[in-house]
């Protein structure tokens, strides 16, 4: 095995060893957290911390990957990277801005973090789409070939 595929090998087990634990904690730990007449799991803010690190892990790595391809090809090849960011921006302008009512009589009423949350949860489901879109023509381009 490369030295590379090693590494990568062990932070993807490392990785998943993490998110099962978190996830094992949120599920498993108990719901003592009340929020109004609403039982919250308890290690709500640890999922939540977890999801922030992986996004901003991702996020940098998404711009290493960029950077590295605008330093090492002759002809880079963006646009991947061009059509994901658009992807971004437009979600990003397309989200809601209406104030959020939470339990306990409280109210979400940040126009970027709800814009952000509806951004992510947009481009989620459209890269979802695509995925599943794109699995169904490759298994019909694969069986129109046999």
């Amino acid at each position: 095995m490369a030295k590379s595929y090693k590494t990568s090998y062990y932070i993807l087990y490392a990785l998943i060893a993490v998110i099962v634990a978190v996830f094992g904690l949120f599920f498993l730990v108990g719901y003592d957290n009340f929020e109004g007449a609403l039982r919250a799991p308890e290690n709500t803010g640890l999922l939540m911390w977890l999801m922030f690190a992986l996004s901003g892990i991702t996020f940098v790595m998404f711009l290493l990957g960029v950077l590295k391809e605008i330093a090492t090809a002759k002809k880079p090849r963006l646009i991947g990277a061009l059509v994901f960011v658009a992807l971004l921006v437009v979600t990003y302008f397309i989200a809601s801005t209406e104030p959020l009512a939470l339990p306990g009589n409280k109210v979400m009423d940040s126009e970027v973090a709800l814009r952000f949350t509806e951004m992510c949860l947009y481009s989620i489901a459209i890269l979802f789409v695509v995925t599943v879109a794109v699995a169904l023509f490759s298994l019909v381009k694969s069986l129109a070939k046999k």
